[in-house]
């Protein structure tokens, strides 16, 4: 049995008030974000109360604490994760889907930051994007079933917003169902590209973030990053993809390799698997 790590995020958010400082120094926190770290940070206290049963084989008494069953939880994320599972298998498609990444400019991140009701509109014009792009594909009028998911945070657990689409590889027609077996890459990225700086103009942002949004068209001519997938997979593969990469806490305590004062340092790897480490503050941390 691999001995348990040394560090942990609750351990970092509890030690010297970190996390009560934070919220000293960020006063317009969500108050749902505040509500599930400290749900997290109470997981298994004894003062929330417990349980105390005997074991029959070994002979003893064993008492259980009450878990949070929390998403951000490292305790308690793989429970989060197969209850989530067993609610997406009876809501999904058993049928192929493709795999679509769509990505956002490092230039528009602040103003997404702390902002949900923008991040709403990144999901609905991902939504849109892939409607228009699969029609055009098809060249038909189409209902297209395309299940969006956002992730908020990169490999460092820093603020990236990008979003996960699982598109069904048949649309919905009038006659039926028509087949489709490619996305355009060069259409997508300008149509992602189009519907996203449209949409967030038209939301609640200020005159110089209008101006912000409206530049990219020059700044990235060829459309934003995307990844319209190689290939489609099978629905429960569809299901362990989004387990995996949309519900999992942003930083495992096996990949903290030390902490101490105020400086923590993480392990990374690249996408040639080749590992690195990476070091932040307190605050960047839990930022």
């Amino acid at each position: 049995m691999k001995p348990p790590p040394k560090y942990s995020v609750n351990g970092i958010f509890i030690d010297n008030e970190n996390w009560e400082n934070y919220k000293v120094n960020h006063l317009d926190l969500d108050t749902h974000i505040v509500n599930e770290v400290e749900r997290m940070l109470n997981c298994c206290n004894p003062k929330k109360g417990f349980f105390v049963g005997y074991c029959e084989k070994c002979k003893k008494e064993v008492i259980i604490h009450l878990r949070c069953n929390g998403r951000i939880c490292n305790r308690c994320g793989r429970s989060y994760v197969e209850r989530w599972m067993r609610k997406a298998k009876n809501k999904i498609f058993k049928e192929r889907h493709r795999l679509v990444t769509l990505t956002v400019p490092a230039d528009l991140r602040p103003i997404l930051q702390n902002r949900w009701d923008l991040l709403k509109v990144l999901q609905d014009s991902a939504h849109e994007a892939i409607k228009k792009t699969v029609r055009k594909e098809v060249g038909k009028k189409v209902e297209v079933a395309v299940l969006v998911g956002l992730q908020t945070f990169g490999q460092a657990a820093n603020f990236h917003p990008h979003l996960h689409c699982l598109v069904l590889d048949k649309a919905r027609c009038k006659k039926g169902f028509v087949n489709f077996y490619r996305i355009p890459f060069d259409f997508l990225r300008k149509t992602w590209q189009d519907v996203l700086i449209k949409n967030l103009c038209r939301a609640q942002v200020s005159e110089e973030e209008r101006g912000l949004i409206i530049s990219m068209k020059e700044k990235y001519p060829d459309g934003f990053i995307v990844d319209p997938g190689k290939s489609s997979m099978n629905w429960q593969g569809v299901v362990k993809y989004l387990a995996r990469y949309m519900r999992h806490p942003a930083v495992a305590n096996s990949r903290i390799i030390f902490y101490g004062k105020d400086r923590i340092t993480i392990r990374m790897r690249d996408k040639q698997k080749r590992e690195y480490s990476i070091w932040m503050t307190a605050e960047e941390f839990i930022e």
